[in-house]
C-alpha cells in the first residue's frame, strides 16, 4: 500500500502518493522539487513518519528568504508532533544570497537568544554547514499576532494590549542583552564560535540608513506622497520630502555616535509573535492570549536594539501607546523611561521602513494607503 501525505496549500488540500520511488508526477498545480525537498528531508528525519500514513504539510512561505513548511504527524486522536522546516530559497552557492538567508546563521541567531532566555524555537536537525539545505525547528503554538491584530484600527482591548506588549517588552530586553560587533547586515563565518560575538559588515551605524533620503526622494518622483487624500496637512509631497530630510539632518548625529550594537532581530512583527490562548475565565467574553515566543531570524542585523522598537511603531501604524506598552516591560527591572533621544530614534526607525516600504511597493493602490495612513501617524509624532 502507497504512503501518503496530505499537502496544505492555498487552502486546498492534496493527496500526493509516494511508492518506493517517489513518484511525484500528479502535481502540475505544486512545485514538485519542494514537495520532493521535504519529502527526502523527511525521509531521513522522520521515517516513519512516511509509514504511518498521517502527515499534514502546511506551507507557511511568506518572505524572500526561506520556503518554511509546518508538518505533523497525527499518532492517534490524543497525540500529533508538529516540526517546522526551513528550506531556503538560494543555496550556498549563490554569491548574491545575504548571510542571514543561510539556516546556519539563523540556527546561531536562535542559539545565541535562547541562551539569553528568550523563548525561541529549538533546533531539531539541519544539514551540515557545507551545504546547508535546511534546518528542522520546533514548532511555537499557536498563533501568530496577527491574527489577533487582524485589521486596523486595532478591535483588541487595551488591557490584552498592554500586557501583549509589555511582554513583548520584557522579551526585547533580554534579545537586546545579546552583544554584536560592527554594524548592518550579518558577515557568515565559516566556523561558529560560541563565545565570539556575531559581527555585522558595516563600521558604521549610520551607513546602514544611508538610502534613506535616496528612498524619500523615489517616492517624491513617483508622486507617492499622497498629499490629496491622506498627508493633507501638507502642501505637496516636496514639503514632505523636506520634512523627512530635516528630521534625518536632526537624528544623524546619534546615528553617528551610536557605537553598542547588539543582536537585532529587525522584524519583531505580528508574524513574528507567536501566541497562545489562556483558558477562557467564567464570565469572560473576550478570549485571552499570552505571548509564547519569537519566531523566524532572517533579518537579523547588528546595531541598536531600538531599531526593533521602531519597526513596531511603523507596524502598529504608529501608535505610540504601544511603544508607552512596550517601555514598561523593557525598563520593568529599572523603573525608567525612553530618553528624548532614544524617543527620536525610534520615530526615525519607524519612518525608515514605512518610507522603504511605500517605496517598494510602488503604485500598489492598497499598500500606498496603508503606508501612506502610517506615515501622516508618523509625521505627527515628530512635529
Amino acid at each position: 500500500m502507497k504512503n501518503h501525505l496530505l499537502i496544505g496549500m492555498e487552502n486546498s488540500l492534496v493527496y500526493l502518493f509516494f511508492d518506493q520511488s517517489i513518484v511525484i508526477k500528479a502535481f502540475e498545480s505544486m512545485d514538485q522539487e519542494r514537495i520532493e525537498k521535504v519529502n527526502n528531508i523527511l525521509k531521513k528525519h522522520y521515517p516513519t513518519w512516511l509509514v504511518d500514513n498521517n502527515v499534514t504539510i502546511k506551507d507557511c512561505s511568506k518572505g524572500y528568504d526561506n520556503d518554511v513548511y509546518v508538518v505533523s504527524n497525527q499518532q492517534d486522536d490524543n497525540n500529533q508532533t508538529t516540526i517546522v522546516i526551513r528550506i531556503p530559497r538560494k543555496d550556498g552557492k549563490d554569491q548574491d544570497r545575504p548571510a542571514m538567508h543561510a539556516v546556519r546563521m539563523q540556527a546561531r541567531v536562535m542559539e545565541r537568544y535562547k541562551g539569553a532566555g528568550v523563548p525561541v524555537p529549538s533546533v531539531l536537525a539541519r544539514d551540515d554547514d557545507r551545504l546547508d539545505r535546511y534546518m528542522i525547528e520546533s514548532y511555537m503554538p499557536q498563533a501568530d499576532l496577527s491574527e489577533i491584530y487582524t485589521e486596523f484600527p486595532f478591535k483588541v482591548p487595551v488591557d490584552q494590549s498592554k500586557s501583549t506588549f509589555q511582554e513583548v517588552g520584557r522579551l526585547l530586553v533580554k534579545m537586546h542583552s545579546v552583544k554584536t560587533e560592527k554594524y548592518g547586515g550579518m558577515v557568515q563565518e565559516e566556523e561558529d564560535l560560541p563565545h565570539r560575538p556575531l559581527r555585522g559588515e558595516l563600521d558604521h551605524w549610520i551607513e546602514y540608513f544611508s538610502d534613506f533620503m535616496e528612498s524619500a526622494k523615489s517616492c517624491l518622483e513617483k508622486n507617492l506622497f499622497d498629499t490629496k487624500n491622506i498627508l493633507q496637512d501638507y502642501k505637496d509631497g516636496d514639503q514632505v520630502y523636506n520634512i523627512l530630510d530635516q528630521f534625518y539632518q536632526e537624528v544623524s548625529i546619534h546615528l553617528k555616535e551610536f557605537n553598542t550594537p547588539c543582536l537585532v532581530h529587525a522584524d519583531v512583527c505580528s508574524n513574528n509573535i507567536r501566541m497562545v490562548k489562556l483558558e477562557q475565565g467564567q464570565g469572560q467574553e473576550q478570549e485571552q492570549y499570552r505571548v509564547n515566543g519569537i519566531i523566524d531570524f532572517a533579518d537579523a542585523i547588528s546595531g541598536d536594539g531600538l531599531y526593533d522598537i521602531g519597526r513596531i511603531l511603523s507596524h502598529v501604524y504608529g501608535d505610540w501607546s504601544f511603544i508607552e506598552y512596550i517601555e514598561n516591560g523593557y525598563f520593568e527591572s529599572d523603573n525608567k523611561q525612553f530618553t528624548t533621544t532614544q524617543t527620536k530614534l525610534i520615530k526615525f526607525y519607524a519612518l525608515f521602513f514605512c518610507v522603504w516600504l511605500l517605496d517598494v511597493t510602488g503604485d500598489n493602490q492598497s499598500d500606498n494607503t496603508k503606508y501612506n495612513i502610517i506615515l501622516n501617524n508618523l509625521l505627527k509624532l515628530i512635529k
